[in-house]
């Protein structure tokens, strides 16, 4: 009927946007003459952009447009191309799709990679297996924390840390950071010697 009017009762549900906080990280070239081009894992960088929030969603996109059209969203193990390089990244709550946008600035430690050599004797059991004590290298100093690696992958990514201290002859990978930054990846050259024999 013209003129009628209905009022309908409804809810208006307004959800804040999620903590996005402008971040940076600083990873290791592992060259004796660095370029300044590494790898990053970006992961490392998720508690500072979502202020701890564990909840969010990061995604990593080389500029605005790209974040804000859903498009060539960036590996979370991301090879820069220019030193420092800034990443735009996308916060997004899982639970209503609301996001927020900020910026991870990318920088490279310069620091050339240096060798040190350690020896140890056999343990005994003439097996080349030997105990030693990584710290021995030097590099924990100044308040610098050290964690050690079999391989270069895995202490660029910071996987798999060593948590034995009987080794066989070979190379250890030792990942320096100040804070959360890396300020250089060394190698720890093992060396076992054999326990002389004696003859009666």
């Amino acid at each position: 009927v013209e003129g009628c009017t209905v009022y309908k009762p409804f809810t208006i549900i307004i959800n804040r946007i999620p903590d996005a906080v402008p971040s940076q990280i600083t990873q290791c070239d592992f060259e004796i003459f660095p370029d300044g081009i590494t790898t990053f894992n970006l992961t490392q960088a998720n508690s500072d952009l979502t202020n701890g929030d564990s909840a969010m969603t990061t995604q990593f996109y080389l500029n605005t447009t790209d974040a804000l059209n859903n498009q060539n969203e960036q590996n979370i193990l991301f090879n820069n191309t220019v030193n420092p390089q800034i990443l735009t990244v996308k916060i997004t709550n899982p639970l209503n799709g609301c996001y927020s946008l900020t910026t991870l600035t990318l920088n490279v430690s310069l620091n050339p990679t240096t060798t040190v050599t350690l020896q140890s004797c056999d343990d005994n059991v003439e097996d080349g297996i030997a105990t030693f004590n990584l710290a021995d290298a030097g590099f924990e100093t100044n308040g610098n924390a050290v964690s050690y690696y079999y391989n270069t992958n895995d202490a660029l990514m910071e996987q798999n840390p060593i948590t034995t201290n009987q080794f066989s002859e070979q190379n250890i990978y030792a990942r320096v950071e100040n804070g959360n930054d890396c300020i250089g990846i060394h190698i720890v050259q093992l060396e076992v010697s054999a326990i002389p024999q004696a003859t009666i």
